[in-house]
């Protein structure tokens, strides 16, 4: 099945949006491209040469070795996955509510069937004699087996119930809710990830390289069931991700902001010149015609385009190049003659440039037109700076405007989440060509290597908060589909892993998704652990801190009544107003951290995380992931506004969706720590630094301003995770700071009224 063997016909929209409505038949094929299991093959080892191909040739053979047992393992999950296919062609390709219910009638009942991962029905095609034997031990090597793996299809059963869930009400009648089904869209994407390796046994753990490759393709057909689905509802994946009436409820802000630029380039032109750097390699004519038309449409004029085909040999496309060369001065065109790779056609272009600055803009992206005028005023106000990127957004298959990203200012804790700079990158040419550019061997992230490599030698960076860089969707790239390079996830992990080293900080890098990080921190040997336990009422250590109670120091700061613990979690206790700070300098621990009585740590990970973290010289203080009783996400830091603490994600579903502000499970800087979880290195304390006359939250948050006063940074490290169910006697930050400092990490386009990616309203633009 392809988009080209069948004839289409798209299903009407289900529900009604003022944003475009993707059209699901590639994500389809997509998802047909992955259902099949079986078809297992190890990805290219990050490791180049011959090391690299042996290291291939291992996976490959232990993986053969090991079909028996894992075809077995995987058969229900794979029946599973092509009943799902045929169910969503079905969901396509129907137009009428006769047809729908038909559909419905056959593919519904076959799916809730199958929706069990467990159900093994191994035959034997051996005859009555032997067949019979050998399907009782085939059966019972394959439970024992998948005993041990139970996390793993507890997550295929949810996953494939609320898939069949999903599917039933796409086919049915009954109105739809659609918060619920973003919720829902994003609870499906995130259970076709592996389960978090500490809900693993040891076995499961010590085999996760094996595991990890079998179950590649299911993680991408999770995802491309789910971007299927969202398009057969009319939905993008996640709430933020198209914002209804986007870009309409930009455009008078955006027409605003631009007359003002523009109104400053003409009253004073001058400026420096600003080399775009383009490589193009079998570009589509029409795309890169949009490509070059945004430079040529710029305000600001002090610029020039150079472009390096790598060796395309399209006569078309170079024709194509030469009539731009010739139809204006400031563009240079040089056509290589074999292929070079992207970091070789890149560096091609940075030979030939010579502009002050140097601006990377891919052969099918475009520039809004002020983009280049944004960058020349803020120099103007800011000429030290090294580095510029801005807000950025996608265009769609049909070039509609969708998916913002509004980044915060620069975040070297979250350049190590994810390459958030990316678009519209502008570096002083002088230090590029210092770092010798784009290091070939990083395809796919060779973008992202630099951007590490420039962070080591500069903090001058400036973020341009306005909507300038608009990266298109294409088939092939990961704007569409995350999962389309694999090799960017390897070589990420390498750049990071490289920039870990050279800048000494110890840790373990993973990808849980394509271009997305997660540092496990490696905690200097010997470091003690004090843990202080606000309490407002008895608290049940046993039960917050479980094992966590092991090996580390235990102080209760009780701010009402005598201490009342019964001597098993050996805590010491401070009494009286002044309880937290008397705890801090009761406490003996290298690293300190801070938790309600109404928290609950769910591993001892939780803890490792948050002092690996805390122990960094860098960093001041560091705050976990907090959820409510119910899963939701009740805040991953705070942002501190005019009206107290807002916190950041708060009630989303705790699925790594996507938001105007990026994935929930980024580490990031952020405004405020959460004050009813939070570390810090027990030699940062002064209690002169602490104020508690106006209250315990507000305090943390003054704590949290001082420490980045002292150049140290404020982080959020959601994968350290607690559980928060606040009682009456909670404190919490609902009042206004006097004289709030303005957050950097925070966009001023979005909302203070919720911090989950939406944009601010009008109300909101005109109060500030």
């Amino acid at each position: 099945m392809s988009t080209q063997a069948v004839r289409w016909t798209l299903a009407p929209p289900a529900m009604g949006h003022a944003f475009p409505r993707a059209d699901p038949r590639p994500m389809l094929a997509a998802a047909y491209d992955a259902w099949d299991l079986f078809r297992v093959s190890p990805g290219r080892s990050h490791r180049g040469g011959l090391a690299g191909a042996l290291v291939w040739l291992g996976k490959h053979a232990a993986l053969a070795s090991l079909r028996p047992l894992y075809s077995e393992l995987l058969r229900p999950q794979r029946a599973f996955n092509w009943a799902l296919v045929l169910a969503l062609r079905a969901a396509v390709t129907t137009n009428s509510a006769t047809d729908r219910a038909a559909a419905a009638a056959r593919h519904l009942p076959r799916l809730r069937a199958l929706a069990d991962p467990l159900a093994f029905a191994i035959r034997s095609h051996r005859g009555p004699l032997v067949g019979p034997a050998v399907d009782a031990l085939k059966t019972g090597a394959v439970g024992a087996v998948a005993t041990g793996l139970t996390p793993f299809y507890e997550r295929f059963a949810a996953s494939n119930r609320l898939a069949t869930e999903l599917v039933e009400q796409f086919f049915g009648d009954a109105p739809l809710d659609e918060r619920a089904l973003h919720r829902a869209l994003g609870e499906l994407r995130e259970l076709g990830h592996p389960p978090r390796p500490e809900r693993l046994g040891p076995l499961s753990r010590a085999a996760r390289p094996v595991w990890s490759e079998l179950l590649r393709r299911q993680e991408r057909f999770a995802y491309e069931a789910a971007t299927t689905l969202a398009a057969l509802f009319g939905l993008p994946l996640s709430a933020a991700e198209a914002p209804p009436g986007y870009p309409d409820c930009l455009a008078a802000a955006e027409a605003s902001r631009a007359a003002t630029v523009n109104a400053a380039i003409a009253a004073d032109p001058r400026g420096p010149l600003i080399s775009i750097v383009t490589p193009t390699y079998r570009t589509p004519i029409e795309l890169l015609d949009a490509c070059v038309g945004s430079v040529l449409a710029q305000t600001y004029r002090n610029w020039e385009l150079v472009l390096v085909d790598d060796g395309s040999h399209t006569p078309a496309l170079n024709e194509r190049l030469q009539h731009y060369a010739t139809s204006d001065a400031r563009i240079r065109v040089r056509v290589l003659p074999t292929n070079r790779g992207i970091a070789g056609a890149t560096n091609e272009a940075l030979a030939m440039a010579t502009g002050d600055y140097v601006g990377f803009l891919d052969h099918d992206d475009e520039l809004a037109p002020t983009a280049l005028a944004e960058v020349v005023l803020r120099l103007r106000e800011r000429p030290a700076t090294d580095v510029l990127y801005c807000d950025e957004d996608q265009l769609d298959r049909e070039g509609r405007r969708t998916r913002p990203f509004f980044k915060p200012a620069w975040s070297p804790e979250l350049l190590r989440s994810v390459n958030y700079v990316c678009h519209f990158l502008v570096v002083r040419r002088a230090l590029a060509t210092e770092l010798g550019g784009v290091r070939p061997g990083f395809e796919g992230a060779q973008d992202y290597d630099f951007i590490l490599r420039l962070a080591e030698r500069t903090n001058r960076f400036e973020h341009l908060a306005h909507l300038l860089y608009r990266w298109r969707m294409a088939p092939t790239s990961t704007a569409a589909n995350i999962n389309n390079k694999p090799a960017a996830k390897r070589s990420g992990v390498r750049a990071l892993e490289e920039h870990l080293k050279r800048t000494h900080s110890p840790g373990k890098v993973q990808s849980p998704i394509p271009t997305h990080y997660a540092i496990t921190p490696t905690t200097p040997r010997k470091t003690t652990v004090s843990i202080v336990v606000l309490a407002a009422q008895q608290p049940d250590l046993q039960r917050m801190l479980g094992r966590s109670l092991k090996g580390a120091q235990v102080i209760v700061a009780s701010t009402e009544g005598a201490p009342h613990d019964d001597g098993r979690a050996g805590a010491q206790w401070t009494t009286g107003p002044a309880a937290l700070p008397a705890a801090i300098r009761a406490a003996h621990g290298d690293v300190i951290v801070v938790l309600h009585d109404d928290t609950r740590l769910f591993h001892a990970r939780d803890l490792a995380m948050l002092v690996g973290v805390a122990a960094r010289p860098e960093v001041g203080l560091v705050t976990p992931k907090v959820l409510n009783p119910d899963g939701t996400i009740q805040h991953v830091g705070l942002t501190l506004t005019e009206r107290g603490g807002l916190g950041l994600f708060s009630g989303l579903a705790d699925t790594n969706g996507w938001t105007g502000l990026g994935h929930a499970n980024w580490a990031r800087e952020v405004g405020a720590v959460s004050s009813c979880a939070f570390a810090l290195r027990r030699a940062l304390w002064s209690d002169a630094d602490w104020d508690g006359s106006a209250g315990y939250a507000e305090a943390v948050a003054r704590l949290s301003e001082r420490m980045r006063e002292r150049g140290l940074r404020v982080v959020s490290a959601p994968l350290a995770t607690v559980e928060h169910t606040p009682h009456d006697g909670c404190p919490d930050l609902t009042r206004p700071l006097p004289r709030p400092q303005a957050d950097p990490f925070y966009n001023p386009w979005l909302s203070r009224e919720r911090a989950i990616g939406a944009l601010a309203s009008d109300a909101e633009k005109t109060s500030t």
